[in-house]
C-alpha cells in the first residue's frame, strides 16, 4: 500500500520504553536502512529480486504473468508520513484505539529527521 509512486515499504515499530531506554540504536537502525534503501535502488539491486519474486508468486497462486510485466513501484528511502497519516485515521474511523490519539501521539518522527542524507 502506498501513495503514487512511492511504496512504504518499511514500517519500524519501537516500544516507547525501548525508545527511551536506547535511543542511539534506534537511531542507527532508521540510518541503516535509509542507507541501505537508497543503496539498493542506486545499484539496480531492488527491482530485480522483486520483480523475479512477484512473478513466481503470480505465476504460482495466480496463473500466467502477464506480459509484459507491470512496472513496480519502488520503495523510497524518504519516509512516508501521508502514509502513515492514512493508516492512522483509518485505524480510528475503524474504531481501533479505545482512547482517541493524534497522530504525533502515535508516530514519532524526530528519529527520521536526523538520518543523514
Amino acid at each position: 500500500m502506498g501513495y503514487g509512486t512511492k511504496a512504504p515499504y518499511y514500517v519500524l515499530v519501537v516500544r516507547k520504553d525501548i525508545v527511551a531506554k536506547h535511543p542511539d540504536i534506534v537511531q542507527t537502525v532508521v540510518q541503516l536502512n535509509y542507507d541501505a534503501t537508497k543503496q539498493a535502488l542506486t545499484a539496480g539491486d531492488y527491482k530485480t529480486p522483486t520483480l523475479a519474486a512477484y512473478n513466481a508468486f503470480k505465476a504460482k497462486y495466480m496463473g500466467s504473468v502477464p506480459s509484459p510485466t507491470p512496472a513496480l513501484v519502488l520503495p523510497d528511502a524518504q519516509a512516508n508520513p501521508v502514509f502513515m497519516h492514512g493508516v492512522i485515521d483509518y485505524m480510528t474511523k475503524c474504531g481501533y484505539f479505545k482512547t482517541p490519539y493524534t497522530y504525533a501521539d502515535l508516530v514519532n518522527e524526530t528519529f527520521y529527521k536526523k538520518v543523514k542524507k
